[in-house]
């Protein structure tokens, strides 16, 4: 007696991992003998790199409907005052024009700051003290007043 290999249909468990189904649904549609098998799949370098530019490109085409729906919520005689702020915003927002998070106060935005982040915005505050220094020592500034200490 013979057996059939039936090898899993990668293809479809790309689009699957990029609608963001996990490794069970690989394993049940896509044909993985077994969840481990789905999960070594899914793991894989390349393979995530496919999920990543499918996603990206998803992300684009809705990116792409959902400024066409703006322009036309915008556009629109009939649209409510609130609806046509949000949407404003919205634009602008994603026109870098206005910044997101930027109702927050800078401690809840310091908050949201990976580590990374935060160690990346104390380097860069540290070289433009250092760089504020410098120039003021190079100008040999007098101070205005001396104070003697007693």
């Amino acid at each position: 007696m013979s057996q059939v290999v039936v090898e899993p249909n990668e293809e479809l468990a790309i689009l699957l991992l990029a609608a963001g189904h996990d490794e069970h649904e690989l394993r049940k549609h896509a044909g993985f003998p077994s969840l481990r098998a789905a999960r070594e799949f899914a793991g894989r370098s390349d393979i995530r790199t496919e999920v990543s530019r499918d996603v990206d490109a998803r992300a684009m085409r809705v990116g792409i409907k959902g400024l066409v729906s703006i322009e036309q919520l915008l556009d629109s005689d009939s649209t409510d005052g609130r609806t046509r702020v949000a949407a404003a915003r919205t634009a602008l927002e994603f026109a870098g024009m206005l910044r997101k998070g930027a109702h927050l106060s800078p401690e809840d935005q310091y908050r949201a700051l990976s580590p990374t982040e935060l160690e990346a915005l104390i380097a860069q505050t540290k070289a433009e003290l250092a760089a504020r220094t410098a120039r003021l020592e190079a100008s040999n500034a007098q101070p205005v007043a001396v104070i003697a200490a007693p």
